[in-house]
């Protein structure tokens, strides 16, 4: 991904400045699925794992999804234009933090690992 560009049967594509990739992977229990060596971890910026509902959660998400059929969901917030994410990444950048915030960061880094 870091090459912004995908090739799909053959033929490739370049991805625009603003893209995310979201990756699965089935239990271990399930064929196909092999750990990831920890030189392919680190691309990940998160773990999630999903596991099955609770009887209450269940009956939340088919009280959504009949919500949704009959149209009394609220409607989806309308999505931020790219180039609203991009123009905020570059003011970011601008930015320079005192060195106390970035001794703090690398601080909390090395007590993450």
């Amino acid at each position: 991904m870091e090459e912004r560009q995908v090739t799909i049967a053959g033929t490739r594509h370049n991805l625009p400045d603003l893209f995310m990739v979201l990756a699965t992977q089935n239990p271990i229990e399930q064929e196909g699925t092999y750990p990831l060596p920890e030189t392919q971890m680190d691309r990940f910026l998160m773990h999630v794992r999903v596991d099955y509902p609770n009887t209450d959660e269940e009956l939340a998400v088919l009280r959504l999804v009949r919500g949704e059929r009959s149209g009394a969901a609220a409607p989806p917030a309308p999505p931020i234009a790219q180039a609203t994410v991009i123009a905020a990444r570059a003011k970011i950048a601008r930015i320079t933090p005192a060195a106390a915030v970035e001794t703090y960061i690398v601080a909390l880094i090395e007590a993450t690992r």
